[in-house]
């Protein structure tokens, strides 16, 4: 393998759990599915494996898996589908499904389960190093970061689809108000009492 160092956490992902990523749906705020001319839409996935990795990065164990994915439910309802796929301990047995049959897709939904641990067991130790600069007389050491977890910019995605999509904040009490509303243009006594609370 050549530059092994500097291969990407995405680009290691085996071929079933990027299958996996790649059909993560597309929802509105109400959590239903968006489509475009008859089309599902879906989650850009370098979008939904950034997410993953930062959400996954600590966990040590394959029990904390769905317990923290299910955590982020609220602020991310599309991991309801890919926790569905992965919790091979709640599968149902479906209406006109042998036994067989059943086995054989728990048998699938374990075999994800463990393919998806392994790809997103991603263990990250944080490193820096000092740095020893002079300013005018005064000698000051800087700590700086070395390495950083993958993926920052999905951040970035996530806030410009919801301003694309237009989405608005939900008031509810203390918290802010969106200083857009939903024809994106600006509303100016929103980013004025918005201001306030900053300052």
């Amino acid at each position: 393998m050549i530059n092994f160092r500097e291969t990407s956490s995405f680009d290691s992902l085996s071929k079933i759990v990027r299958h996996l990523i790649d059909k993560m749906p597309l929802l509105d705020r109400k959590g239903n599915r968006k489509f475009f001319a008859g089309t599902p839409q879906y989650l850009d996935s370098n979008y939904v494996h950034a997410l993953l990795i930062d959400k996954l990065h600590n966990i040590y164990d394959d029990e904390d898996i769905l317990p923290t994915l299910k955590r982020q439910l609220p602020q991310y309802p599309w991991l309801k589908s890919l926790i569905n796929q992965l919790d091979f301990d709640n599968l149902q047995q479906r209406e006109n499904e042998s036994e067989e049959q059943f086995n054989e897709r728990k048998k699938q939904s374990m075999l994800l389960f463990s393919a998806f641990s392994h790809d997103m067991n991603k263990y990250f130790t944080p490193f820096w190093i000092q740095k020893r600069s002079m300013r005018g007389t005064n000698e000051i050491w800087e700590t700086i970061p070395v390495n950083k977890p993958e993926g920052t910019n999905y951040l970035f995605d996530s806030w410009r689809n919801s301003y694309e999509g237009g989405e608005q904040l939900v008031d509810t009490s203390s918290q802010a108000k969106s200083v857009y509303n939903s024809d994106g243009d600006i509303v100016k006594s929103s980013a004025k009492e918005n201001k306030e609370k900053l300052t």
